[in-house]
């Protein structure tokens, strides 16, 4: 019943025609790694990181990789109050630094909430009660983040969230067959 402005890439899959043609089909925003960012920037500068970027016309956010991992591979093993409270201790030396930037936290929507304890409601009744108590600290959804100032971006590298390559399905002999086996049908 709605038009969707935003889209999250396959495993953060982007390439500057996909971002084309994604635009061309009305959406605003979309989200992918920090790897796909350094790349597209020539640069590992962490500072870089904490800003919506706009590439021709897109936002695109460029999640924190180590932050978002935390939750989706980490935290399902430990306490949900105390996983809670070390994300919160986790946000605070980037807050200091970049007091004004944008922190993206992006996972996939699948993985990880079925190995956590009671699908990890205890864990976001946690962490959102901590988020919602830091004065510092506010949730947002990329749709508001397309309306803040974003960086220009001049190139967009090719590349997902996996190691920012796309070898986990192309570049060996197998996989390729299979691409042509599905091309053919």
């Amino acid at each position: 019943g709605f038009v969707p402005e935003g889209f999250l890439p396959a495993e953060g899959a982007v390439d500057e025609k996909s971002v084309g043609l994604l635009k061309e089909c009305g959406i605003r925003w979309i989200a992918t790694d920090e790897v796909i960012l350094f790349k597209s920037l020539g640069s590992k500068d962490r500072n870089a990181l904490y800003s919506p970027y706009n590439y021709k016309g897109m936002c695109i956010g460029f999640r924190d990789h180590g932050l978002s991992d935390l939750i989706g591979f980490t935290y399902r093993f430990w306490d949900a109050d105390k996983a809670a409270d070390h994300f919160i201790a986790s946000l605070l030396p980037i807050n200091k630094e970049h007091p004004e930037g944008t922190v993206f936290v992006i996972l996939d929507g699948e993985n990880a909430w079925e190995f956590f304890p009671n699908n990890a409601f205890d864990f976001f009744e946690a962490l959102y009660t901590r988020l919602d108590d830091t004065a510092w600290c506010r949730t947002l959804h990329m749709d508001e983040v397309a309306a803040l100032e974003a960086r220009p971006l001049e190139r967009v590298a090719p590349g997902s969230w996996i190691h920012g390559e796309f070898n986990t399905w192309v570049g060996h002999r197998e996989k390729t067959r299979g691409w042509e086996l599905l091309y053919i049908t």
